[in-house]
């Protein structure tokens, strides 16, 4: 299996120098012409191993690329035969032009296009959000719900939330979301028996309803003495409302943690005392998420205030090992609580397996156990059943592991 990457280029209407969007220090870079991209894609053409009906082009431009005369996006703007759907113009999609595009990167899977928006003067009067993407953000609940007839594949919020992190990158001005005062939500089903365990002490909790966990910080959510200080990471769950005007009034309970008379912690959105992280915070937190699979211009690992090309990570393979994915299940989905641990975190993991793995010693070590004799490997912390599994069967790796320490200390 092949995991696709994107192949990116920048071409203008003319080659010309430009530099990352500004403030970012980053050193100027150079631009492709059009006609030149449109030369290096045909390149490509010889080595397309597809159906040419199907996959008429190897690198091609994709729709995002491209606007009716009229200014109108193609995807959302346009019903499935073409038609304007924008009130007052009779366009078609097939009469359509090439735009240009600028873009925002954060990092792998986090970035926007974006269209920057000029008046009859031609000078800068804003931007036109294109195609942002949503990763690591998909277990929020939506702080605003979309207007009827949406037709975007992204929420209308996430168009807001990118529209005022692109302006902050050009220092022009911009306007805070209002729903950024709004308490991170993640909606999560009763779709378990250990969900609906977690959740006894809710009278009237039934299977497949719905919940909110509040998203907050052990450290920074919660005003208390040391007296009361939870034992527990908290994780405070409050009912469900569909209503983002209603959430101030949602009161919860902690249910990893009680209080000294026994009792569940009971918590208040609108308490003084009680800070969750909101939408604002996420926001911030979001610009500043470094790239984890690649490193700075210097060659080292990246950082929030990395800018610039960045350089390969190079990868010297040891011992093989199955991984897992490299991103919690509750980047894409979060209906189910059951993906959330007490040490998870929303970010770049990899779990890695094989370690309880059973292997054969060799025989140069099983010889080197005789030599020792049993008296000298116990007295080294290896057990007598341990030691007759590796003399005679197998060991976990790391009981293998142990017993090379002891023969070699034996030798000093």
């Amino acid at each position: 299996m092949v995991r696709r990457r994107t192949l990116a280029m920048v071409p203008t209407e003319e080659h010309r120098a430009t530099s990352d969007i500004k403030s970012t220090g980053a050193s100027m870079k150079r631009t492709a012409a059009r006609c030149r991209v449109d030369r290096i894609t045909a390149k490509f053409q010889s080595l397309n191993p597809y159906d040419p009906d199907a996959v008429p082009d190897l690198l091609n431009l994709t729709d995002d690329n491209y606007i009716c005369k009229c200014s109108h996006e193609l995807k959302s703007e346009h019903d499935e035969t073409g038609n304007c759907e924008v009130r007052g113009c009779d366009c078609k999609a097939k009469k359509k032009e090439r735009r240009q595009l600028w873009g925002v990167g954060i990092a792998a899977k986090r970035y926007t296009l974006f269209e920057k928006v000029c008046g009859q003067d031609k000078k800068f009067v804003g931007i036109k959000i294109v195609n942002p993407k949503a990763h690591g953000i998909g277990f929020l609940y939506p702080p605003k719900d979309n207007p009827k007839r949406w037709k975007k594949d992204a929420p209308e919020w996430v168009y807001e939330m990118w529209d005022y992190i692109v302006r902050g990158f050009l220092g022009s001005r911009r306007n805070r979301p209002a729903w950024a005062s709004l308490p991170q939500m993640m909606r999560f089903s009763i779709s378990t028996w250990n969900v609906l365990k977690m959740l006894g002490m809710w009278d009237d909790m039934r299977p497949l309803n719905f919940m909110f966990m509040v998203m907050t910080s052990p450290r920074l959510s919660f005003d208390v003495d040391f007296e009361n200080k939870p034992d527990s990471k908290p994780m405070v769950i409050v009912p469900f409302s569909s209503k983002q005007d209603e959430w101030s009034k949602l009161e919860g309970i902690d249910i990893h943690n009680r209080n000294r008379y026994g009792k569940y912690r009971l918590y208040s959105l609108n308490n003084r005392s009680f800070h969750p992280f909101t939408y604002g915070h996420m926001i911030e937190e979001y610009i500043r998420h470094p790239e984890a699979k690649s490193l700075d211009p210097d060659g080292k690992p990246c950082t929030a205030e990395t800018r610039g090309l960045l350089q390969r990570a190079h990868i010297t393979a040891g011992r093989i090992r199955y991984i897992d994915k490299e991103t919690s299940s509750m980047w894409a989905q979060s209906d189910d609580l059951s993906v959330i641990t007490d040490d998870d975190k929303i970010g770049f993991r990899v779990i890695e397996y094989g370690r309880r793995r059973k292997v054969v010693l060799p025989d140069p070590v099983k010889h080197a156990m005789r030599e020792m004799g049993l008296r000298e490997l116990r007295r080294r912390g290896i057990g007598q059943h341990t030691i007759e599994k590796a003399l005679f069967s197998t060991v976990r790796i790391q009981s293998h592991r142990k017993i090379l320490t002891a023969i070699e200390e034996s030798k000093k």
